[in-house]
């Protein structure tokens, strides 16, 4: 099973959410990605003693393989993650740059606007 366009879609509209996204959730949209896109946690390397940032990803990740997470509901759980995030934080479609100032790339911003016309969503 590859990703959803709706997925694929959720995935480039969290860069367009207002406001910052706690690191909770940017855990949670690491876990379901890797678990979405059907990444081998068994083939992962442990992050080293002081690769904080890495740990907490490994261990995120590491939950919701445990709970028996499925690439099917990682998608659903992602893209409800992200929904959620635009009701509580605002949206600007139009947005170029994310909240950290990094710009977003034109590719991803032409594959959204491919994405977000094939289905049907507002811009």
């Amino acid at each position: 099973m590859s990703v959803s366009p709706q997925f694929e879609l959720a995935t480039l509209e969290l860069e367009k959410v207002k406001g910052v996204v706690s690191n909770d959730d940017l855990l949670l949209c690491y876990a379901y990605f890797k678990i979405a896109h059907k990444t081998d946690f068994s083939a992962a390397k442990q992050p080293g003693t002081f690769d904080f940032t890495g740990k907490y990803k490994y261990n995120a990740w590491k939950k919701e393989v445990e709970a028996g997470l499925t690439p099917a509901d990682a998608q659903k759980k992602y893209i409800e993650l992200v929904e959620a995030k635009k009701k509580e934080l605002g949206y600007d479609p139009k947005k170029t740059t994310m909240e950290n100032g990094k710009k977003i790339e034109p590719e991803k911003q032409k594959r959204f606007e491919q994405l977000s016309k094939q289905l049907g969503k507002n811009q």
